[in-house]
């Protein structure tokens, strides 16, 4: 009896995982980043601003997602030159958030996010910074058809909703016309068990189905 008690328990705490919750990672205050990131400069530098080097691949949520690009991975600086600026005092003349080569994102380059092994993510928002008309950005999700986003005249930092949590694998931006920075992304991020974790519950079963078996035999 202790024995079969015992397996439902460890049963149990195999199938048990983290629920998905709304996790934001800002690239000006630097929430969400597990990795050494230049945050804290404060108010940001006009948008033509200097850009600092940070060296990649920039580690997300605990090491649920990775953020790499076509060139070096950049931050606007804030009134700190050697800080990123922050996303909260952000005008339609300062700039916060991260960019490919420069200190933002330009026609030709790509600023990628690729989730890691034991994880699942959804892209819920993204807000992007520094973005007028006529300014057009674009995203990809898994490599699929190039997803449009015009500028609009406000406000300053523009988020874009999309209307279904998307799961993905790789998530990449770029530009179709001026650029941008990329300040902000919201995911939905749960651990999803790795193939070890499959084994022990199946040779869980395999010991409740066998602890089943004998106990029919014996009343027989």
């Amino acid at each position: 009896m202790k024995f079969g008690s015992g397996l439902f328990f460890i049963f149990g705490s195999i199938v048990a995982l983290p629920a998905g919750a709304s996790t934001l990672i800002d690239f000006g205050a630097g929430t969400g980043i597990t990795s050494s990131y230049p945050s804290g400069g404060t108010t940001n530098v006009p948008t033509n601003g200097v850009g600092i080097d940070i060296s990649g691949p920039i580690v997300l949520d605990g090491g649920a997602l990775e953020v790499t690009a076509s060139g070096t991975l950049e931050c606007v600086a804030g009134t700190t030159t050697t800080k990123c600026g922050d996303t909260s005092d952000v005008t339609n003349s300062t700039a916060a958030g991260l960019g490919a080569g420069s200190n933002r994102v330009t026609v030709g380059e790509t600023i990628t996010i690729t989730v890691q092994p034991g994880y699942s993510v959804s892209l819920v928002s993204f807000a992007l910074d520094a973005f007028t008309p006529p300014e057009e950005a674009f995203y990809k999700i898994n490599g699929g058809t190039a997803v449009d986003v015009d500028a609009l005249a406000s406000p300053a930092l523009q988020t874009t909703t999309l209307g279904t949590a998307t799961a993905f694998t790789t998530l990449q931006f770029g530009a179709v016309n001026g650029n941008y920075d990329l300040a902000q992304l919201t995911f939905n991020i749960s651990s999803t068990p790795e193939p070890a974790t499959f084994g022990l519950v199946g040779l869980a079963l395999a010991g409740v189905g066998l602890l089943r078996q004998k106990r029919a035999s014996s009343v027989r």
